[in-house]
């Protein structure tokens, strides 16, 4: 399972505003990084995003789940998000536009 975590519209080739080309990798989900948080730009309580993680990656192994943004600094804000939440650390697919991208533990 591929989980990209960039703002919806730019799932949905809405907008693009970074990357050359727009889109997304194909077969990919999106659940994108902003939702993780309140009113006030704090993150959700640990059990309201344990909760909401749950349900996005059902009976998925965190080892079959890879989290990209497109540079890889969004997907790692979600690695934290999902620790904090106290759920098993996904792969981080690091930097999608630099040469020797590679997915990491």
């Amino acid at each position: 399972m591929v989980v990209d975590v960039r703002d919806e519209e730019r799932y949905n080739v809405e907008i693009e505003s970074i990357d050359l080309v727009a889109g997304h990798i194909l077969g990919a989900i999106s659940i994108p990084f902003t939702p993780n948080l309140d009113s006030n730009g704090f993150f959700l309580s640990p059990e309201e995003l344990h909760n909401n993680y749950l349900k996005e990656f059902g009976d998925k192994v965190a080892e079959n789940v890879i989290v990209h943004c497109g540079s890889g600094a969004t997907a790692c804000y979600i690695l934290l998000v999902i620790a904090y939440a106290s759920l098993e650390i996904p792969k981080l697919y690091v930097g999608s536009g630099v040469s020797g991208s590679e997915i990491i533990d």
